[in-house]
């Protein structure tokens, strides 16, 4: 007669199957844990290539890139002059530091302009040429442009050298745009000493084309300030430079005060020292 088995027995026969499935799903086989490794990296490389794909197809005029002198091309500007595209390039920012006090590596921001809109691939091209990293299209190609210099970043190192231009190159201007240029114009005519419409044309071209357009656009509006300055220089001036922050605007001001102290219009106003030099300004 066959041997019954007991309840234990089958209750032992039962788990055995189940242990085994346990131990084939754990991380005892590698089996499972690859595969789903591998279906994660399948699927982020798909979202990566569709980020991608929908980044390039981004169409824009004008694009940024930052180009490093120790990586690009010691010809890296006659190669983009080559390309027939018009860009400007910054001063060498070579004093930046990051948020932490370090020093970052020297630098050149670089706008890059297409006569009609392009892709962000065709700009991410020009990459391989300037071995630099990937560009950034522009919603506002005038606000880079204040920041070749740092000009609306106080808390940075303040550059003074002039963005140079190539290829004809110039600075999309809205309504908004014009009037700022309107304002630094203004106050070239005090920071550079121009009596003379004529003067403030060439200090104008020497600071861009830019410049130049909205000074010869408005040639009466200039040119009264001009003759208005002629007339009372050191007035002016004074009247400047107790508007003016703390600044180097205001220490170019007084500057150019220091050429007229001391009457050569007649003038003799009561003034009080200069905090730094002792000299008299209002």
């Amino acid at each position: 007669m066959p041997r019954k088995k007991s309840k234990l027995h089958l209750v032992e026969a039962e788990k055995k199957p189940t242990v085994a499935a346990t131990t084939e799903d754990s991380s005892i086989n590698p089996y499972f844990e690859k595969s789903s490794t591998n279906d994660n990296t399948d699927l982020r490389k798909r979202q990566d290539s569709e980020v991608s794909d929908k980044q390039d197809a981004i169409k824009g005029r004008h694009f940024s890139y930052v180009v490093y002198p120790e990586s690009a091309p010691a010809d890296w500007i006659e190669q983009l002059q080559q390309t027939g595209l018009s860009f400007v390039v910054s001063p060498l920012h070579d004093k930046d530091i990051d948020p932490t006090g370090t020093p970052k590596k020297p630098h050149y921001h670089v706008i890059i302009s297409w006569g009609n809109t392009t892709t962000y691939r065709a700009a991410r091209g020009l990459c391989d040429k300037l071995r630099c990293p990937r560009p950034q299209a522009l919603k506002s190609p005038n606000a880079m442009y204040r920041y070749l210099t740092h000009k609306d970043n106080p808390d940075k190192y303040q550059y003074e050298e002039q963005p140079v231009t190539y290829n004809g190159w110039v600075r999309p201007l809205n309504a908004a745009d014009v009037v700022q240029l309107k304002r630094e114009i203004w106050g070239l005519v005090y920071t550079e000493d121009c009596q003379e419409y004529g003067e403030l044309m060439m200090v104008c071209a020497e600071h861009g084309g830019d410049y130049f357009d909205v000074a010869s656009s408005h040639t009466m509006f200039f040119s009264k300030i001009c003759d208005g300055y002629r007339h009372a220089p050191v007035r002016t001036l004074k009247r400047r430079y107790s508007m003016l922050d703390e600044g180097t605007e205001k220490e170019q001001v007084y500057m150019t005060l220091l050429k007229y102290i001391g009457g050569e219009n007649g003038e003799n106003e009561e003034t009080e020292e200069h905090p730094d030099t002792g000299a008299t300004v209002d």
